[in-house]
């Protein structure tokens, strides 16, 4: 799966604070339907794959967006090493 543009451009915005900023927190602000969930898979996937040994932690309130960003996740890098925490899902993995 490919991001498109503007997708792949918030990515490496993402990155390019990070490289200027040694402190504080960066926020990328999307609209809906803007595919924030295929974004933060392809950070998480750049993360790891740059800095293997990260950890990385996804929170959200709705079993809805942990799906989501889970299936959104294993469409980009379907051998992602991901797991989930969920009592709503009913998985811990």
């Amino acid at each position: 799966m490919e991001l498109r543009n503007y997708q792949a451009k918030a990515v490496t915005d993402l990155w390019d604070w990070f490289i200027r900023h040694d402190d504080g927190h960066a926020i990328l602000e999307l609209p809906t339907g803007s595919g924030k969930s295929l974004i933060l898979a392809e950070i998480c996937r750049q993360a790891l794959v740059n800095w293997p040994g990260s950890r990385i932690l996804m929170t959200s309130f709705s079993k809805e967006i942990i799906e989501q960003d889970l299936d959104k996740l294993l469409r980009i890098w379907p051998d992602a090493p991901a797991g989930v925490h969920s009592a709503a899902l009913n998985r811990t993995d």
